[in-house]
């Protein structure tokens, strides 16, 4: 299984733009004749909802939102207590 490109990249938008092509290329589909424009519409379609998704998919791990959850994590005083434990 191909991992899917990082998002606004080429290779990202050539990756759906082949699965949204394979489909009507399988068995189901092989006799269809192919509308390019909508292909082109359902690959927007599908690239607007990878961007939209309220659970994305992590990435590399230099994206910003991990690097402000670790600098978030290191401010963290781990020395605090709530309770004397003598």
């Amino acid at each position: 299984m191909e991992v899917i490109a990082e998002e606004g990249t080429k290779q990202r938008h050539e990756q759906i733009v082949g699965a949204v092509a394979r489909g009507w290329c399988s068995e189901k589909n092989s006799e269809k004749t192919m509308d390019p424009d909508l292909a082109m519409a359902i690959t927007e379609e599908i690239e607007t909802l990878l961007k939209t998704d309220i659970h994305p998919k992590l990435g590399c791990a230099t994206t910003r939102r991990i690097i402000e959850e670790l600098v978030a994590r290191l401010n963290i005083d781990l020395d605090y207590r709530t309770i004397d434990s003598d």
